[in-house]
């Protein structure tokens, strides 16, 4: 067994230290300006090869396809050979005319490929060819290997008025991926945020052509890949033709297909689509066709999208009944489950969560919310101890969204929204282990995922992976322990915990909470209480010792004498889901509710 890298060899092939080869662009090579479909002018690039990407082919064993633009000639091929050797094969590429600008898509797929082998390669267009970088085909069945992912991505391109990165957080997030060398990296929809502007694209590929051009690149197109004037013909021109189709059952609506299936080692991995030609906002930088989406009810949205889901179908049941495939990873940009600023794909989760449950999906990675989320494992609209893990993670780069909701919903387990990062996930025969890894290196979020005896898909406990649970203790001061109807309480809580926390108290609903302050309650919520009680949320910033003060008026009347139990205060990780009870913070409190 490897030790969890990307595949084994002899070669000492590593990502992290593969160096570009001489670059052959000329420096006179430049074209003049042209207008793009923006009316904005930019320098062309010339007939060398740029922005060279690699993703794997429909077997990443044996085939992988080789990606780049340049300009307009259409005599181009990729050169291969096995890592030190000659580059003395050849196969042709395929063209594609990119709209507003004298650019051209070239791509080619490579077969006949040896498992687990490092090859050496490069672009070729007329006789300007691209600098050599390699890639390694994927190793035999049984091999432990490591995949990253992220989605709504960009690069900062201050040409672009459109943009949305506005820093050097997209580079930051290639970086703390190449760190972790993985085996190839999932970017799930919003990719470049071009929004119409096509040299953002040339940026986008520029800027990270080491990475994508070493480490295979799988991807979904997102909201922003479909372009006001261009639909999504960049992102097809650019990334979908690379990727390793196989769906002749594809009804013909003048479109692309945009979802394909790979197996890697023990996993089956598909890519869908939730962004269609239909339904855009203009004001965010999306085009607008009135074909290609559920929420449009158009005849072709509903023939492209059952076609999808009739794909989605065949694919997990065959999936199912293959004994080599442990995992099932799904991934697309728009969310089933997430409270973040754009609201769950609802229509989504009943086309598809059906069928996710049928045939017992492990994973499901998505995007679009600028946040990260992952949720407990959930079958139909339950969360449980098995079922299907959604994983939301938007913070590519692209600035960051908040949550819909002060307290996280009851099927999520983990949630922040305050940090780009970036996914980790480790693959072997017993689990899958995930990582969400902020720029700083920071493990945010740590979960793992296992089969039960039944071979149900379900979540470690955190004591069972990585995570340590909340401790957390604590006191309580009243002004009394006995009172008349109508009196008031002054309540003060304390608690002390080994990681930031926020608080509730629990009081019984016969109690009116009053008063407010710095650190007074920020609201009253019955709903979630047990019986009889209601929860105090308290307005204070996040912090691992808290200390707040808040009131309670007894209630009145002769029906109002007796015991009532006040707490224990509960505490959860800011970013977390589970309350904890504090010890030390429940008291008996006697009203006497006639004098």
């Amino acid at each position: 067994m490897s030790d969890g890298g990307s595949g084994g060899g002899d070669d000492g092939f590593d990502r992290r230290d593969l160096l570009r080869g001489v670059a052959t662009v000329a420096a006179g090579s430049l074209a003049p300006a042209f207008p793009t479909s923006a009316g904005v002018a930019r320098g062309a690039i010339g007939g060398a090869p740029t922005g060279v990407h690699v993703a794997y082919g429909p077997d990443p064993q044996r085939s992988a396809s080789v990606g780049w633009t340049a300009g307009g000639t259409f005599d181009a091929r990729v050169e291969y050979g096995e890592r030190g050797g000659d580059l003395s094969a050849a196969v042709e590429a395929n063209a594609t005319v990119l709209p507003g600008e004298d650019l051209v898509a070239y791509d080619a797929t490579i077969e006949g490929l040896t498992p687990d082998t490092a090859y050496d390669y490069r672009a070729v267009v007329g006789d300007e060819r691209s600098a050599t970088f390699a890639f390694r085909t994927a190793p035999e069945d049984g091999t432990d290997f490591r995949v990253s992912m992220v989605a709504d991505h960009g690069i900062a391109d201050d040409r672009n008025p459109a943009q949305r990165a506005d820093d050097d957080g997209p580079v930051r997030i290639v970086d703390r991926a190449r760190e972790f060398d993985p085996a190839f990296h999932l970017g799930v929809g919003d990719i470049a945020y071009a929004n119409g502007f096509p040299y953002t694209w040339d940026e986008y590929f520029r800027a990270f052509e080491d990475f994508y051009a070493t480490t295979p690149f799988l991807t979904v197109p997102g909201n922003h890949e479909k372009e006001p004037g261009q639909g999504f013909a960049q992102y097809d021109g650019r990334l979908n033709r690379l990727m390793p189709f196989r769906d002749p059952g594809l009804p013909d609506l003048g479109s692309k297909r945009r979802w394909y299936d790979f197996r890697y080692g023990n996993a089956l991995f598909v890519g869908l689509n939730t962004s269609a030609d239909a339904c855009g906002d203009l004001a965010r930088g999306e085009e607008f066709l009135p074909f290609q989406d559920t929420r449009c009810y158009t005849d072709e949205s509903y023939l492209y999208n059952e076609r999808q889901r009739a794909y989605v179908e065949e694919t997990l049941e065959d999936a199912r009944d293959d004994p080599a495939v442990t995992w099932t990873v799904v991934y697309f940009h728009s969310s089933l489950w997430t409270d973040g600023d754009h609201a769950a794909r609802e229509d989504l989760r009943d086309l598809w969560g059906p069928l996710f449950d049928e045939y017992g999906v492990d994973l499901v990675l998505a995007g679009h919310n600028h946040s990260y989320e992952r949720s407990k494992p959930i079958v139909g609209e339950t969360a449980g101890e098995v079922g299907t893990t959604y994983v939301v993670n938007g913070t590519g780069g692209s600035g960051h969204y908040g949550f819909r909701h002060d307290e996280p919903p009851e099927w999520t387990a983990f949630r922040d929204s305050d940090r780009y990062g970036i996914v980790r996930l480790s693959f072997s025969e017993r689990r899958i282990e995930g990582e969400y890894v902020a720029l700083d290196g920071t493990v945010v979020d740590s979960f793992a995922l296992a089969k039960t005896a039944d071979g149900e898909p379900t979540q470690l406990r955190p004591g069972d992976a990585t995570r340590e649970p909340l401790a957390v203790d604590g006191t309580r001061s009243d002004d009394g322990s006995t009172w008349h109807g109508g009196r008031t309480n002054r309540i003060r809580l304390t608690a002390s915990a080994d990681r930031p926390i926020r608080l509730r108290d629990r009081v019984p609903a016969e109690w009116t909470v009053t008063g407010t302050g710095d650190s007074g309650p920020e609201y009253v919520d019955a709903d979630g209480a047990p019986d009889g009680y209601q929860h105090v949320y308290f307005d204070v910033p996040p912090t691992s010792d808290a200390d707040v003060v808040y009131y309670a008026e007894a209630p009145e009347g002769p029906g109002a004498t007796g015991e009532y139990e006040f707490g224990p205060a509960q505490a959860r990780e800011v970013n977390g889901s589970g309350w904890v009870d504090v010890e030390g913070t429940a008291s008996t409190e006697r009203v006497v509710g006639a004098l």
